[in-house]
């Protein structure tokens, strides 16, 4: 059965997957970025996951409550426990930010991927389930938890534009 999924899989999936790697891997390493760099992925992570919110459950409340809770409970969590990314520096001669390498990103945009593909297999095997609260919730909440870890990461690393101009100032 799971290679008859993975066979009857639209063809586009495949480099989008590969396109994901290609991108977590480049955020696996250290890195020097412009303010414009740290908010494109989390932008494009943040559309594709509301897209897939939208494209499998519809645009309701319960679906775009879901996925503003876990976007809320994300910025939250990394705010108040996972303090990532640590170690960001700007450097204003360059107007640039170095960027630790971490491996959380792949695993988010993974994550996006995996839910978004196992909705579309839900989808197919039993389309009841898709509409079923509980699943509507989840995802919400699952695919807003990743997007709101993206947005919380670039939050603190432009935070870091901000103590670096507070540090020059004293």
């Amino acid at each position: 059965m799971t290679f008859q999924i993975l066979q009857g899989a639209p063809l586009w999936v495949w480099p989008l997957l590969a396109l994901l790697v290609a991108l977590g891997l480049m955020q696996a390493r250290s890195r020097q970025v412009t303010r414009t760099r740290v908010l494109v992925l989390p932008l494009a992570m943040v559309g594709l996951s509301l897209y897939g919110v939208w494209a499998a459950l519809g645009i309701s409340p319960s679906s775009v409550g879901a996925w503003l809770l876990g976007v809320a409970a994300a910025y939250f969590a990394n705010e108040r426990i996972f303090r990532a990314p640590n170690g960001v520096t700007y450097d204003p001669a360059t107007a640039r930010f170095a960027i630790p390498g971490s491996w959380v990103p792949l695993v988010l945009m993974l994550a996006i991927f995996a839910a978004r593909f196992a909705v579309g297999v839900t989808a197919a095997l039993s389309p009841a389930t898709v509409k079923a609260p509980g699943f509507v919730f989840a995802l919400g909440l699952g695919l807003g938890f990743c997007s709101g870890l993206f947005l919380a990461r670039a939050g603190r690393t432009l935070r870091s534009l901000r103590d670096t101009s507070v540090m020059q100032q004293r």
